[in-house]
């Protein structure tokens, strides 16, 4: 059963203003309804107690980049930061997107896919992602905007640059 796989029985899968919690993310990501986005077990110690915290177990299909994890609130594993296939659902500001990989020929040079369904697309977006970071001049400045997609993009290749390839970037 679903509640079988839930890591704490006294949490909602619909939480307020009908957003989905992050159990309901991982159950349809990993199968189990756990709290977490780390991978495995951890155990955190207490002067006289012991919570163990439970993960994500396994690689999964689809992965997770999240801005929280930008914003050091969190740390997504390689569990879901490294999916089998190439596509992430990505938690950005306060709603959920999609990134996957058009083409897989070069190891450093992605080209994704954007999709999120309240930018009211007309047209594909499609990143042009360099993992490696080589191209000058790209690295932001404090006084500059950043999309918050590649700041996510960025919790999964460190030094990556962002090409929106002349679409403005949705902010």
């Amino acid at each position: 059963s679903t509640q079988s796989t839930w890591g704490d029985l006294e949490s909602a899968l619909i939480v307020d203003h009908g957003y989905s919690s992050q159990e309901l993310v991982n159950l349809l990501l990993c199968g189990r309804a756990v709290s977490n986005v780390h991978d495995g077990c951890e155990t955190l110690l207490g002067s006289s107690d012991k919570v163990v915290l439970g993960g994500v177990s396994q690689r999964t299909d689809v992965g997770l980049l999240s801005h929280l994890e930008h914003n050091h609130y969190c740390t997504v594993g390689d569990n879901l930061k490294c999916p089998k296939f190439p596509i992430w659902v990505v938690f950005s500001e306060s709603h959920y997107t999609v990134l996957f990989a058009k083409n897989l020929r070069h190891s450093n040079l992605l080209e994704l896919v954007y999709y999120d369904q309240l930018g009211n697309q007309d047209t594909e977006i499609c990143l042009t992602v360099d993992t490696t970071g080589a191209k000058p001049g790209s690295v932001p400045t404090s006084d500059e905007l950043i999309p918050p997609v590649d700041e996510c993009i960025r919790t999964k290749w460190k030094s990556a640059t962002v090409d929106w390839n002349g679409t403005d970037p949705l902010l």
